[in-house]
């Protein structure tokens, strides 16, 4: 199901009805209830063999539904290039395409715990298919809402830390424990040669850390001391670990 929106009003609020006012969604779920002239949009997906020849390719799409006397039915016309990508396998020396991924997202619609079996059993599909176009790099956060907010979610932190800081005395610890499990979990189906880290200079321009159950923030200024000294305790913990 693809959801179309536009681009240029804010987002609104979810609800159960109106998830398609989003850009670009593609769901994949089970079937759906069509209700009496109502229009409802689809994705297809055509799979053309690498010993295809070149040329023009005409199929159909028949669709039926119960008490429907004749089945609707669409032709499609696809015009097949003298061109032949290369196998997924052969990507590493010849292309590499990066697409940031936003795991949280899929926990959230799907209400399940972030990087749960469950949650990343969801996301194994859109990584393989990740990884067969080409994907090498994984995306991980080191912030809480690292884009300040710019990610769409009904949470009140959009798109969360994959590592937690917990303000400890005078400095921070670091639980990697999400961070682990999304980076274990994308290695596992051969993807994250390139771990990509977001940021040493979020949009925000905080340091932000949990203090008693609170997410709290520092502002900071690039450069100055205390950023240079929080930073490099972090990336020294995050080099041993």
């Amino acid at each position: 199901y693809l959801g179309y929106g536009d681009p240029n009003r804010e987002v609104p609020a979810a609800t159960e009805t109106n998830r398609s006012e989003s850009n670009d969604i593609l769901y994949q779920s089970g079937p759906i209830t069509v209700k009496a002239n109502q229009v409802q949009n689809i994705w297809v997906s055509f799979a053309i063999p690498k010993d295809a020849k070149a040329g023009t390719y005409t199929t159909t799409l028949t669709a039926t539904a119960d008490g429907m006397e004749t089945p609707l039915t669409f032709t499609y016309t696809i015009e097949v290039k003298a061109a032949t990508l290369p196998d997924p396998a052969e990507y590493e020396k010849n292309f590499d395409v990066e697409l940031w991924q936003y795991p949280y997202s899929s926990a959230e619609y799907y209400g399940v715990t972030p990087f749960s079996d469950e949650h990343l059993q969801i996301l194994r599909s859109s990584m393989e298919l990740y990884k067969s176009i080409g994907g090498h790099a994984i995306t991980t956060t080191i912030n809480e809402d690292a884009w300040s907010g710019q990610t769409y979610s009904a949470n009140a932190i959009h798109y969360p830390s994959m590592v937690k800081w917990t303000k400890s005395g005078g400095g921070f610890t670091y639980d990697f424990t999400d961070f682990d499990k999304w980076v274990t979990f994308n290695k596992g189906l051969g993807i994250g040669d390139k771990i990509v880290i977001y940021s040493i200079a979020p949009w925000h321009g905080n340091f932000t850390y949990w203090e008693n159950g609170t997410m709290k923030s520092e502002k900071y200024t690039v450069g100055s001391e205390r950023w240079r000294s929080v930073w490099t305790d972090f990336l020294r913990k995050l080099i041993e670990h």
